[in-house]
Parts: structure tokens; C-alpha cells; sequence
């Protein structure tokens, strides 16, 4: 070899070695691995970071096989099929990911990213190698697919609708399962076009604007409740702008269905309109009180009215200040909160005006918004207990009245069976109350025309009365009187009786009759008065009459001789003349009108006289026959009146006949 060439070779391997140098401090300034190794995976060359990153001191890993680092068998078994397959094959090398153990036996993710060695030939004779550190970037990865299996578990585990939405493009990024479960799986799709229903853009309800400040950076959440028209439910809904996992601003939208708490503020607010209509509408007063503080929480219109405050006065109020009894008050409220529901009757409240009133209270403890509480119900009393103190004199007097009546008081069912009876009853009817009590007006036979009764019930069915109803009844006796009957239809244990007063109308009854006979005889006394004057003036005219027919009769036998045939005829003329004349007598002596005059008299000549008379008025159907002493001694009497009394008694006695028959005068 010549001195140039050896110069020049010098200076070669000078040249070279200095590259090398120049390339093993570019190599080792690299942040990640670089190794040479040959086709069985020898280390020929390792950077600084190479060892670095197997935890190697500089040039431990020269001549160490790559397969070393392997953690298992299988690993490595695999890593050495790998470098056959590259070197059989050829193909282009793809990144090789796996686990190194470094020398202190701890683990590192490492990629290795491969290039071939060959020689001037084309020969493969090793590779070349970039060894990158992945443990960071695998942790990384690992906590972002946890952390987005958490997420999704997350958001698949809420019972509400979660969806992500582009801002710009309304494209819908993400929706959960409940989501999907709804709608069914939209992502992809337009918000609005899938969450809601007859829309041709945008809602104009949108929350875009509300949830971006004025750079378009996130802003506060805005939180509403919405009635979705698509699945016709409340949803109580919270959107807000956070940034995607591509950097962008999206529309994060969670929408809890609130279908059933809407309903349930509904009902709750129709329930407390009702209990508001009802709290202020009932008629008797109601106040809830503090069950400690005893202080007033609420009272209705009903409370307020009676006891005279305003409501604004009356959240003022303690259970005391209505009350005239305190203490009684206070041990009440003590005793109902810890022991329930309680009745108090007649306890004395006061009203605003200090009147005192007597109420019934009905109290019960309950829970009201985490406090225990007195509800009480509060009855007035004061014009009950005036009523039935109207109602007690009331009765005391129809108590004695009823016990003291002179009249006979009955109450009966509407059958007739007697209820109860006074003093009166027993005295009229002489029936005792033992005798009477659940027997019947029948049983006993009272009535004596049970048409009476008949129409007694008849008029209290229609008109609920009856006034003034005259009939006869049956004594116990036996004897019959005659009462004046009232009755009206009244109700006794809610069921119908009658209320009869009787009044004895038989003595009254017997003197009308009697008045009424007297009356007949009086108008009869005049009648024969009327009569006797009448037949006095036809007797006077009769006897003008007869002294006319006398005196010719007298003067024709004057003219006519005895011996004349016609001497007999006017010798009748004169002696029926004669009785018409005696029958005139009678008629005036009946007749005459005067006073009172007693003389001695033989009876059975006024007795003759008066038949004589009789018969001409008696008709021929009645037979009169006499029988008088013709010796009978003389009295003292007045002839006319004799006169009448005798006419009366025949007249009397022919009328009793009926007028046929046989009068006889003894």
C-alpha cells in the first residue's frame, strides 16, 4: 500500500469516526431510544435513552438480546416470530407495542418502530430501531377510556334524557340510554328534527344564547321545565356550554321527566284550592293552633266572623286569648298533643267584644310542615243552649199544662195505640193510665161511631189537623158523652202520633137540648096564646052569631004555634044554639087572658069541659075516654090555667101516641 493511500485511509477512518461521533451525540440527545440490533435481535448499538428507558447504565445493553426484555414467554415467543417473520418476508415494518421489564423488574409500555439494515448487497443483516416510552401516553389512554366508560355508565344509568349537541350544526354528538330508549338511537340526527314535533327549524325556545357569555366561552347553566311535544311529558331540563373532546363548544342538555311531580303540584294545588274552598267555606269555625307555642297558624272566615277579628288581628292570637278559661285551654292543647283526638263540650270562649259564648271543640293533633299542631273544630253553642232552655220551659209548661188540663189529653200512634194520657182523660173517661198504654181507641171500644175516627184520621192525613170534632164515646162505665175533639198530627221519635184534646161537651149537650125543649113548649105557650086569642075573637063573633039565631028562633015561636009540625024543628034550632052558646063559653073561658085567680072549683067539670073541647081539634083515629069521680071534692085553682095545662097534656099525649090509639083521662 502506498503512503497516499494510507494517508488517505487515515484520513477516512478519521472522517468516519468523527461522524460516528457527531451521529452517537445526535443519538444520544434523542428523547427517545435507538438501538441497532442484528436479525436475531442482538443489541449492536443503544442510545442513552435507551437505556434510560430499561433502567440500564451506558453500554449495559451492548450485546443483550431485545427478546431479554420480555416480561413472559409467551411475549416473547411472540416477539421472536415477529423478527423471523420481517426477515423472511420483508414487508414493510409496521410499529411493534408490547411490555419491556426493566432491570429493576419493573414494567414499561414501549413502542418500537422498525427499519432494515442491509449490505451492499441487499441482504438483511439487522434493523434499526426507534424505542418510544408509552407508558404515559397507554396510562392516558387507559384513564380516558375509563374515564369515558364512567361517563357512559354514568349517563346511562340516569333516569333522565342526556344529548350532546353541536351549537353550530344542532348535530346531536351523544345520548344516553334512557335517551335511546325513547327515541330510539338519533345520534347523527338534528335536534330538532328528533326531540320535538311539527318543527321546520331551530326552536325559537332554543338555549343556545343563554348558556355562552359574549366570547362564545361556556356561561352559567340555564335551568327551566319545558312540555316536550313530541313525547307529551314535563321535563325539569339543565343546559349548559362545555367544551367537546375536539376542542369545540357544545350543548351539554339533561331533561329529568318531572310528568308525575307536575301532576302531583297539580293535584297538590287543586288539593289545596279544595282544602282552601272548604277550610274557608265551612259553616262552623275552625283555627289550627301551635301545639307549643299555643300561637295561631291559620283560622277560617267562619272563625274570624264569629269571634269578630280581622285576619290580620287574628295572627296574633293565642288558644288563651279566645278563651274565658285558660288554664282549662292549655291543659286541653297539652293533653291533645301528646294523648290525640279529643271532644270537649261546653267550654267558654270569649269573642273580640269580650261576650261570652259556650262552643263543643273537636281537637286533633297532626304534622304541618315539620311542627306539631292542634286542629280544632269549634261549634257554637250559645243559641243552642238558649234553645234548649226555651226548649226545657217549654216542655215544663206543656208538662203541667198537659197534667193540670181540665180537658182530656191524649197522644196516640197513628194506629190508635195509646202513648200517654193526663188526669183529665182518666177523670172524663174514668179509664186509668194502666188501662190505656198499649192498647188501641179499639181494644177499648171508646169510639161509639167509629165513623167519627174514621173521619178524625182522614183529616189529619190531609191537613196534619183536625178542630172542633163532636162525637160521642163510650166511659168505661159504660155510659156515653159527648166531647168537643181537637187534634193535630205531630211527630214523637220520628215517627207520627196524634195529639188529641177532648173537652166534656154532654152537660153542655144536655142543656141545649133541654133549652131547645123549653124553647118548642114556649113557642107552643105562644102558639096557644096566638090560638086562644083568636078563637076568644071567633067566639065573640060566633056568639053575636048565635044570640042573631036566638032571638029569631025565640021571636018564630012567638009566631008559630006548639002544635005546628015546624015547632019541633025550631025547638032544635034553639037547643043545638044552645051548646054552640055553651061551647063559646069554653072557648073564652080557655081563652081569657088574665091574671091569676084562684077560686074554688070542681075539677072534673074543667076536665069535662076541656075533653068536650079536645074533641072537636083530636082526630077520629084517637079514642078518648074518661074517667072521673063526678063526687071528687072541689079545689082551689085558676080555671084558664087549668085549662092550659090540660091542653098541653092531651095535645102532648096525642102527639106521643102518634095519633092513633086510646087516650084515656083519669
Amino acid at each position: 500500500m502506498s503512503s497516499l493511500n494510507l494517508t488517505e485511509l487515515i484520513e477516512t477512518v478519521t472522517k468516519l469516526r468523527q461522524e460516528i461521533e457527531a451521529h452517537h451525540v445526535l443519538f444520544d440527545s434523542l428523547v427517545v431510544g435507538l438501538q441497532e440490533i442484528d436479525t436475531q435481535g442482538t443489541i449492536l448499538f443503544a442510545n442513552s435513552a435507551h437505556h434510560k428507558i430499561h433502567g440500564f447504565e451506558e453500554g449495559e445493553l451492548l450485546g443483550m438480546s431485545m427478546l431479554e426484555f420480555s416480561p413472559t414467554q409467551q411475549e416473547k415467543k411472540e416477539l421472536a416470530a415477529y423478527l423471523e417473520y420481517l426477515v423472511r418476508e420483508q414487508p414493510p415494518p409496521t410499529p411493534w407495542t408490547g411490555r419491556d421489564r426493566r432491570k429493576d423488574g419493573s414494567l414499561v409500555d414501549v413502542k418500537i418502530d422498525w427499519n432494515y439494515m442491509r449490505d451492499r448487497d441487499g441482504n438483511i443483516t439487522g434493523f434499526i430501531s426507534l424505542i418510544t416510552d408509552i407508558s404515559a401516553e397507554n396510562k392516558l389512554r387507559q384513564e380516558l377510556e375509563e374515564s369515558e366508560k364512567k361517563f357512559h355508565l354514568l349517563m346511562d344509568s340516569l333516569e333522565a334524557m342526556v344529548y350532546v349537541a353541536d351549537m353550530d350544526t344542532y348535530e346531536i354528538l351523544f345520548v344516553n340510554k334512557y335517551c335511546r330508549d325513547m327515541l330510539g338511537d338519533i345520534s347523527g340526527g338534528i335536534c330538532w328534527q328528533n326531540f320535538q314535533a311539527g318543527q321546520s327549524g331551530p326552536c325559537t325556545f332554543c338555549t343556545n344564547k343563554y348558556i355562552v357569555d359574549n366570547e362564545g366561552n361556556p356561561g352559567p347553566p340555564y335551568i327551566w321545565d319545558f312540555h316536550n311535544s313530541l313525547t307529551g311529558r314535563w321535563y325539569h331540563i339543565i343546559d349548559r356550554a362545555i367544551k367537546w373532546i375536539d376542542g369545540r363548544i357544545v350543548r351539554l342538555e339533561i331533561a329529568t321527566d318531572i310528568t308525575e311531580r307536575k301532576k302531583a303540584e297539580q293535584e297538590l294545588k287543586e288539593s289545596e284550592e279544595k282544602y282552601s274552598k272548604l277550610f274557608n267555606n265551612e259553616i262552623d269555625p275552625i283555627v289550627i293552633f301551635d301545639a307549643e307555642t299555643r300561637e295561631l297558624i291559620d283560622a277560617n272566615d267562619a272563625f274570624l266572623k264569629l269571634y269578630g277579628y280581622t285576619r290580620k288581628e287574628a295572627k296574633h292570637l293565642k288558644a288563651v286569648d279566645i278563651s274565658a278559661e285558660p288554664m282549662k285551654t292549655t291543659t286541653t292543647i297539652k293533653e291533645t298533643a301528646r294523648n290525640g283526638n279529643m271532644r270537649i263540650k261546653g267550654r267558654l270562649h270569649k269573642k273580640k267584644d269580650g261576650t261570652v259564648i259556650t262552643v263543643d271543640i273537636a281537637a286533633a293533633p297532626f304534622i304541618l310542615q315539620d311542627r306539631k299542631v292542634i286542629f280544632t273544630r269549634i261549634q257554637d253553642l250559645t243559641d243552642k243552649v238558649v234553645s234548649e232552655k226555651q226548649l226545657r220551659e217549654l216542655e215544663e209548661r206543656f208538662r203541667i199544662a198537659f197534667k193540670t188540663s181540665p180537658d182530656a189529653i191524649n197522644i196516640n200512634k197513628m194506629d190508635g195505640t195509646f202513648v200517654e194520657i193526663n188526669d183529665g182523660f182518666t177523670r172524663l173517661t174514668g179509664y186509668s193510665r194502666d188501662d190505656v198504654i198499649g192498647r188501641t181507641s179499639i181494644d177499648l171500644n171508646i169510639w161509639k161511631n167509629l165513623e167519627d175516627r174514621k173521619t178524625l184520621v182522614q183529616e189529619l192525613q190531609r191537613s196534619g189537623q183536625m178542630a172542633n170534632l163532636e162525637a160521642e164515646f163510650r166511659m168505661k162505665d159504660g155510659s156515653l158523652k159527648t166531647a168537643l175533639m181537637s187534634a193535630s198530627k205531630i211527630t214523637l221519635h220520628g215517627e207520627p202520633h196524634i195529639l188529641s184534646i177532648s173537652r166534656d161537651i154532654t152537660a153542655r149537650k144536655t142543656a141545649e137540648r133541654e133549652k131547645a125543649r123549653l124553647e118548642a113548649q114556649l113557642r107552643q105557650v105562644y102558639k096557644m096564646e096566638a090560638i086562644g086569642t083568636m078563637a076568644g075573637g071567633i067566639a065573640h063573633d060566633f056568639n053575636n052569631i048565635l044570640t042573631i039565631i036566638l032571638g029569631n028562633t025565640d021571636l018564630a015561636k012567638l009566631i008559630i004555634k006548639e002544635d005546628n009540625p015546624a015547632r019541633k024543628y025550631i025547638d032544635k034550632v034553639v037547643e043545638a044554639s044552645g051548646r054552640a052558646k055553651e061551647m063559646v063559653r069554653q072557648i073564652l073561658a080557655f081563652s081569657r087572658q088574665a091574671k091569676q085567680n084562684l077560686m074554688p072549683i070542681r075539677p072534673h067539670i074543667v076536665f069535662s069541659e076541656t075533653l068536650n073541647l079536645m074533641r072537636a081539634t083530636v082526630p077520629s083515629t084517637v079514642d078518648i075516654k074518661l074517667d072521673i069521680d063526678k063526687q071528687c071534692r072541689a079545689i082551689k085553682a085558676d080555671p084558664t090555667q087549668l085549662h092550659q095545662v090540660l091542653m098541653n097534656l092531651f095535645t102532648n099525649g096525642v102527639h106521643a101516641m102518634d095519633e092513633k090509639g086510646t087516650l084515656t083521662v083519669s
